[in-house]
């Protein structure tokens, strides 16, 4: 096989969780340079369609769905299948952050947190791993965070909810490494021009952005960063890489 079809996506679908903004659309968009039929899903339509708007190929479909209701994901992914095909791979960037010192936070911010950030990952993922529903190669990665690994005031139940996806995907890839599924993490360190990322960005004084800025050796990441580590896990280019955790940070734990 050339080398630009081992890192390419043609004729693979791909799902893609959170693709309405962010590192989500920034990776739904990769997929459909790859050359993926790419299903988008998250709540808001309008700007699904947004990202559509920006997608090159064909064959792409958007879902609008609030992943952390159970009772829609039998019907989502019938409707997923039945328009684009077999599931060769999936991306789950939906996610949220909380930056709260432990002692003002309420155990029901626990609980969404986690619904959101690792619960949903992991329901999507049993749904995708279904005979019916899967290719007979897949490839799953879970958008997780610097965070998950290494901690942060105030970041206690955001590092909570990916450390515990990290952890989640390797016992899930060895469980899974004889049956064609592959299942990784992707942690981003800080990335500039992602909502959740500026929101957060905005919270810090003057002194703590610069310091922030200071820890990642290659400066801060874009989007598109993150994107190409995860087309590479999802390409044939990694069939022989699972349970792994790709830190792309900019160098930020390698101190």
């Amino acid at each position: 096989m050339a080398i630009l079809q081992r890192f390419g996506l043609r004729d693979k679908t791909i799902i893609v969780t959170g693709a309405s903004s962010g590192l989500g659309r920034a990776a739904a968009i990769a997929c459909a340079n790859a050359e993926a039929r790419v299903a988008l899903i998250a709540r808001n339509q309008e700007k699904l369609d947004e990202t559509m708007s920006m997608m090159d190929g064909e064959g792409h479909a958007s879902f609008s769905c609030d992943i952390t209701d159970d009772s829609k994901l039998k019907n989502l992914f019938a409707d997923i299948h039945s328009r684009l095909g077999e599931i060769s791979g999936f991306v789950h960037s939906a996610g949220m952050e909380l930056t709260l010192p432990i002692k003002v936070t309420p155990t029901a911010a626990y609980r969404e947190i986690l619904d959101v950030n690792t619960i949903a990952a992991l329901e999507l993922s049993r749904y995708i791993l279904q005979k019916k529903h899967r290719a007979q190669k897949v490839s799953i990665v879970y958008l997780a965070s610097t965070m998950g690994v290494v901690g942060a005031p105030a970041l206690t139940a955001y590092s909570m909810s990916k450390g515990a996806l990290i952890a989640a995907a390797r016992s899930a890839a060895v469980e899974y490494a004889g049956k064609g599924v592959r299942i990784n993490c992707v942690s981003p360190g800080h990335i500039e021009g992602t909502q959740m990322a500026d929101e957060m960005f905005e919270k810090l004084s003057e002194a703590s952005k610069e310091q922030l800025i200071s820890k990642h050796p290659m400066g801060l990441g874009r989007p598109d960063d993150v994107a190409n580590a995860c087309i590479y896990l999802l390409s044939d280019a990694s069939r022989w890489v699972t349970g792994t955790n790709l830190i792309v940070d900019g160098g930020y734990c390698a101190q």
